[in-house]
């Protein structure tokens, strides 16, 4: 034991008791009132267990990292951990709080937040080993040394006390009636409780996003915690005063957080079913508005789930299972949570407006294909931190493999990096300073010789169009200034669909606010990109891209490839994709300058969680050098037949050489005509089709006219055959064989 533990402040748990339990402010009195206390996080019996269970399902491995802490090495791993990692680290002797030996600041934090000390701590309920108790125990004492010390960052991040209050109260609660752990250690968690309790308190609305949920959760968890004894009348009212804020301001009205990030998304719904577990666990009816907000995040969490119940990689999300969300739900809440990526023989379209989610799923194949339309823009000011410049962007999986993937975001720091001996600040290791850096720490050499953080949030690394190679306007910065993307429309009808999205950065605002900041002007590229989709479902995708600006560019339209996919090029520009599982799919490029267009494919890099790359592939669309341009997108799903029996060509309009006007697609003996009308509600002929919709479709098997369909209009005509509605500007599918 450490005699000399810092005792020149006044004790800030004499400060904070109730005049009735004034004698906990002896260590001895407060530990036996705690191995006694009725207040409870995890709950008694069978319901602590399984909620335990629900909350860690791997025992085994679980052991097996509080063993490894014990030993002194330290792993991040629990589900749905934000920035796990995937080696073991040396925790060093005496304890440095701000090492980071892996170079990523994540992991210093991570340190920080104690999140070992759950491992532990459940090691212990299950076994009783005192081994992971004075794990504890010493890790806490040079804590609080170190805390006390203030040093660096131990008591300057809002996050990091946050979520150490939830982690204490967790783990503290599965230990505090064991007669081994010490009076001293208790008073030193509970001091921690209440000094970073007031913190927190005194700056709430100082954040927004999942931060605030974090900060808000660990005031009201602790109020629960401690209001035996303690006077948190304070921190339970600012608390649930935040926390009714917040769910106004950053929960959209589809159940989605604001800041179009799935995993922070599903963070911030297990911190309000703690909240919930705690008030039940502890005889406290949840208010109805946590309930209903609970459940509305819970559909909104599966509604954007892949075929394979996972969330999709979109900003700084990693591919992690929803099953876990829904089962721990389910025993918080006593509802049951059905999964909404189970096979399905129908077409569904899920419009997530307030995100700006459009998702399709269809029967495909042996599967439930899934495609996402992603139309949401840059957050707001303050939650922009976890968003990508990925603005129009698509995905696409086809029920067994992802095919077009958002690249996942890999790592959040620039460069890696240490402290240097002796010295003991870091810097950006660049120059002599990286010369010294590499010297001293070679493994990260390589890593340092590009912003991995940039690089995976770049325009380039995802599907949609960048211009001149650069982020899209609005992302190089997190204060810069957002472009307007807005959804054009959208709309279904049977296999049908037709959705449109639009960037713009040459509105009247822009110009005003270039006037007033003309730093700015050599930046901004005024440009427009307007997206549309229209999908045939199951047969195509088609994905048209006209881009207008000020003056010449180069644009670039990127297909990120998943890893493991074998790509084969093949005539004009038709690209052959086939999975691990055997199924092909087909992508085509088109644009209206082709002979200044060319197409590429470059080696790139993919992230499924946090630290971990792997090696995948971009397929990218050049137009070289011009104001204008169309470039048109051709994806067939499973078309698992030679690259010889398919074919597709484009023809623009004459008057408006940027806008499609017929794509034409054979497929074996499959084929399929879409027709564009820049006029709609006027007659149009195209051959021996004429309709007076926006969109237009004829599909033939075998020389037979198969099926016919329009979005936006009243009638469309193929030879002496006439489909038509009673009403105008409505749609129409018909199945003809």
């Amino acid at each position: 034991m450490i005699e000399n533990q810092p005792t020149a402040r006044s004790n800030p748990i004499t400060r904070q008791l109730l005049p009735d339990k004034q004698g906990l402010s002896d260590p001895a009195v407060l530990r036996d009132y705690f191995r006694n206390s009725p207040v409870t996080f995890w709950g008694e019996g069978l319901r602590k267990e399984d909620l335990i269970m629900a909350r860690f399902p791997d025992q085994k491995q679980l052991l097996a990292m509080a063993d490894a802490t014990v030993d002194g090495k330290l792993r991040f791993w629990q589900p749905w951990h934000m920035e796990q990692t995937s080696t073991f680290e040396n925790i060093e002797t005496p304890i440095n709080w701000q090492a980071v030996p892996n170079g990523d600041l994540e992991w210093t934090h991570a340190l920080l937040r104690l999140y070992h000390f759950l491992d532990l701590a459940i090691a212990f309920n299950y076994t009783q080993k005192q081994k992971y108790l004075h794990t504890i125990e010493n890790h806490l004492r040079s804590f609080t040394i170190a805390r006390f010390e203030r040093r660096g960052i131990i008591s300057d991040n809002l996050l990091d006390a946050a979520m150490r209050i939830n982690h204490l109260v967790r783990s503290f609660d599965l230990i505090k009636q064991t007669q081994w752990f010490s009076p001293k250690g208790t008073a030193q968690i509970i001091t921690i409780l209440i000094e970073e309790s007031n913190i927190l308190v005194s700056r709430l609305r100082v954040k927004a996003g999942n931060w605030e949920f974090f900060i808000t959760i660990a005031v009201l968890i602790s109020a629960l915690y401690l209001r035996e004894i303690c006077d948190v009348s304070q921190w339970q009212k600012e608390g649930e005063k935040r926390l009714r804020e917040i769910i106004d301001s950053e929960i959209l009205q589809d159940g989605n957080l604001i800041e179009a990030c799935p995993m922070y998304h599903g963070q911030c719904l297990l911190l309000l079913l703690d909240y919930m577990l705690m008030l039940k666990n502890n005889r406290m009816a949840p208010p109805a508005y946590l309930e209903n907000i609970i459940e509305n995040m819970m559909a909104a969490v599966q509604c954007v789930a892949n075929p394979q119940g996972k969330i999709p990689r979109l900003g700084d999300s990693d591919v992690l299972e929803i099953e876990y969300i829904r089962h721990f739900a389910s025993c918080v809440t006593g509802n049951k949570y059905e999964a909404s990526d189970k096979l399905s023989s129908d077409i569904s379209i899920d419009d997530m407006k307030a995100s700006g989610w459009l998702i399709y799923r269809f029967p495909l194949n042996r599967a439930t294909g899934y495609f996402l339309f992603d139309i949401s823009g840059k957050p707001p000011p303050g939650r922009a931190w976890h968003s990508h410049a990925d603005d129009l962007q698509f995905l696409f999986h086809d029920g067994e493999n992802e095919v077009f993937i958002d690249p996942g975001r890999f790592t959040y720091s620039s460069y890696f990096k240490r402290p240097l001996p002796f010295v003991g600040m870091d810097y950006k290791p660049v120059g002599l300073v990286g010369f010294l850096y590499h010297l001293r720490y070679p493994q990260f050499r390589e890593m340092n010789k590009r912003d991995w953080r940039a690089h995976f949030r770049h325009t380039l690394s995802h599907n949609t169009v960048c211009c001149d190679g650069k982020m899209q306007p609005g992302y190089t910065n997190l204060k810069e200034y957002p472009t307007v993307v807005d959804r054009l429309f959208h709309f279904q009808e049977g296999p049908l669909f037709y959705s449109g999205g639009i960037l713009q950065n040459n509105t009247s605002w822009l110009t005003t606010h270039i006037r007033h900041d003309d730093s700015l002007r050599k930046e901004s590229d005024i440009y427009e990109h307007k997206r549309t989709i229209f999908g045939f479902i199951p047969y195509c995708f088609v994905i048209t891209d006209t881009v207008t600006a000020d003056k010449p560019h180069q644009w670039i339209s990127s297909y990120h490839v998943a890893p493991h996919i074998v790509i084969k090029r093949f005539r004009d520009n038709l690209y052959q994709l086939t999975t691990r599982s055997e199924l092909t799919h087909y992508l085509q490029l088109h644009s209206n300058r082709q002979t200044d267009m060319r197409t590429t494919i470059n080696p790139d890099w993919s992230s499924l969680s946090y630290n971990q790359r792997e090696q995948s592939t971009i397929i990218r669309m050049h137009v070289i050098n011009q104001q204008s341009a169309s470039m048109v997108s051709i994806i067939l799903p499973t078309a698992n037949l030679p690259h010889q029996y398919y074919s597709s060509k484009v023809d623009y309009f004459q008057m408006a050489p940027n806008q499609p006007l017929i794509v034409s697609i054979k497929l074996g003996n499959k084929e399929i005509n879409i027709y564009f009308s820049n006029v709609p509600g006027k007659l149009q002929q195209w051959d021996q089709v004429s309709s007076d919709s926006a969109l237009a479709l004829t599909s033939y098997e075998d020389n037979q006219l198969a099926a016919v369909g329009f979005i936006l209009g009243s009638q469309i005509k193929v030879g002496d055959q006439r489909f038509s509605t009673s009403h105008p500007n409505t749609n129409l599918f018909q199945r003809l064989r």
